[in-house]
């Protein structure tokens, strides 16, 4: 059975969101799964693109329970939405029990939306 999940993510000017999957009901995987997570990013409802910042403005720190799946990678900006061949942040298995972390931060005086979609596979 797989499961498709899109969340969107508010980040404030130069904050922090520790678990943008906080409170979800995927947060804690009932069952050993393939999960794979695309994401992008946009300035207050604006594409970065538009607006001429960084790509690294966003960045994402991805865990599996205690395992780091990525570690501050940028997260891409897109004015069309995810593509699932271009923004694909991480990919792997996790067991069940594991909880699913997505940290994210911004690096600059700007507020930003992180778009995030998760697809969970049973194994």
């Amino acid at each position: 059975m797989a499961s498709t999940i899109r969340i969107v993510s508010d980040i404030a000017a130069s904050g922090t969101v520790a678990n943008a999957l906080a409170g979800n009901r995927f947060e804690f995987l009932p069952r050993p799964s393939h999960v794979a997570i695309w994401a992008i990013a946009h300035a207050d409802g604006t594409p970065l693109i538009v607006t001429g910042l960084a790509s690294n403005t966003i960045t994402a720190t991805i865990s599996f329970g205690n395992v780091v799946i990525a570690d501050s990678i940028a997260v891409p900006p897109s004015q069309v939405g995810i593509e699932r061949a271009q923004h694909q942040m991480a990919a792997g298995v996790a067991d069940g029990g594991d909880r699913l972390i997505i940290s994210l931060a911004n690096a600059v005086a700007v507020a930003f939306d992180v778009v995030l979609m998760l697809e969970i596979t049973d194994l």
